[in-house]
């Protein structure tokens, strides 16, 4: 049904974006949200905020519970701003800078943060693999994906994070 959701590394994360984001009381389909996941697939998500900071560990239905439970009366938006793909192979790493809105047309964004998807083609599509997230409400930026420069990088391993 939503197979060019996953025909390219590009194409699952826009789903993923897609599927995520909604506005107050509109209902998500997250049976495609599902579909886009390989079985077990984890996200973990640092976050530094007045109301908790650390890590967070969760499965796909865990993300979902989350999701509607917090946003689902308000809304979320989860709107990339760039997008990086490292591809070898059948593999695939995308670092994918966001801004989260509770409406699309708020002026300022609610938080900022960084997805760094693995991904992994099975011969037929793609499949996310996992997620890890930094969001900071304190709007730090990392210069490389959040900038699309590539000035100043040092890059150990061919990733690096540099915080403004």
């Amino acid at each position: 049904m939503y197979a060019n959701d996953w025909k390219s590394p590009e194409a699952i994360i826009d789903a993923m974006y897609n599927t995520i984001s909604a506005g107050p009381n509109q209902k998500r389909n997250w049976c495609r949200f599902i579909d886009l996941f390989f079985d077990n697939a984890e996200m973990l998500i640092a976050m530094q905020s007045s109301q908790f900071s650390g890590i967070i560990a969760a499965d796909i239905e865990g993300i979902i519970a989350q999701t509607e439970s917090a946003y689902g009366k308000t809304g979320f938006h989860e709107l990339e701003t760039s997008k990086e793909v490292v591809q070898y192979g059948n593999m695939a790493n995308v670092y994918s800078s966001f801004d989260v809105k509770l409406k699309t047309t708020d002026e300022k964004p609610l938080m900022k943060g960084l997805n760094h998807f693995q991904l992994l083609f099975d011969g037929d599509r793609w499949w996310i693999i996992s997620n890890t997230s930094i969001i900071d409400n304190k709007i730090t930026r990392a210069r490389r994906y959040y900038k699309n420069t590539k000035a100043n990088i040092n890059c150990r391993m061919g990733l690096d994070f540099l915080f403004s």
